[in-house]
């Protein structure tokens, strides 16, 4: 298995083009993808994993009938969401909870060469919003955040 080392550090699979940022993920996406090797299978869908993490996390979320993981549930006393991924749960409180702080430094680009999303706070730019919510956490003023937040976010 053979990958292209860029001059940025990233590495691009000769197979389809995609471009990762760690070696270990290159190999683990062309083992996966191009030659169809899984040593974890799901048993309601057949689709194949390359450690078991990952794996328990696909049943959580895509079959949550046969999970046996916890659901995490948000700590608002006022609001009913519950996750079945912690990292759900973080999202879930920085769109609903802190929406205000987010769409403050929040800029979605509309040129397709480009990142996507944009940090206004730092000009930070990422492919998907889901990791702009991930750095978020530590461009916006959560210091008087309630703690039972701050735990859920592990900004304590």
């Amino acid at each position: 298995m053979e990958y292209i080392k860029n001059d940025d550090g990233t590495f691009t699979c000769p197979e389809c083009g995609v471009i990762k940022k760690h070696q270990s993920t290159m190999y683990y996406h062309m083992k996966q993808t191009h030659t169809n090797e899984s040593k974890y299978k799901c048993d309601e869908c057949d689709k194949g994993f390359m450690q078991k993490s990952l794996l328990n996390n696909h049943i959580a979320v895509h079959h949550p009938d046969k999970s046996d993981c916890p659901t995490f549930n948000c700590p608002d006393k006022h609001c009913d969401h519950s996750s079945k991924t912690k990292g759900n749960l973080r999202i879930h409180i920085l769109r609903i909870h802190f929406a205000d702080e987010i769409d403050a430094i929040y800029k979605k680009r509309t040129s397709v060469e480009t990142m996507q999303h944009k940090c206004r706070g730092c000009k930070e730019s990422f492919k998907s919003k889901t990791a702009f919510y991930y750095h978020a956490m530590g461009c916006i003023d959560l210091s008087d955040a309630p703690r039972r937040f701050r735990k859920i976010l592990e900004i304590e």
